[in-house]
């Protein structure tokens, strides 16, 4: 269910501004037997990126919790935590 966080939540791209939903969500990502990542409690605005084949956009409130590497000329990203 969204909520309003800021009470108006307020894309703008190229100029265009956009109102959208903005929802209370957490972050888990499982890494075999090991301790997973989680991160709770994050607000996120959405947005309509699969168009440009994105899933999910991670921003640096949870890539601070990491090490990624990415290998430009092999195209190889490795995320550690």
């Amino acid at each position: 269910m969204p909520f309003a966080f800021p009470p108006e939540s307020v894309l703008a791209f190229a100029g265009i501004r956009n109102q959208a939903n903005t929802y209370d969500v957490s972050i888990v990502i499982p890494c075999g037997n090991m301790i997973p990542l989680v991160a709770g409690n994050l607000a996120v605005t959405e947005s309509e990126l699969a168009v440009q084949g994105i899933q999910a956009l991670i921003g640096r409130d949870v890539l601070s919790r990491c090490l990624l590497v990415y290998n430009g000329l092999s195209g190889i990203l490795s995320l550690a935590y």
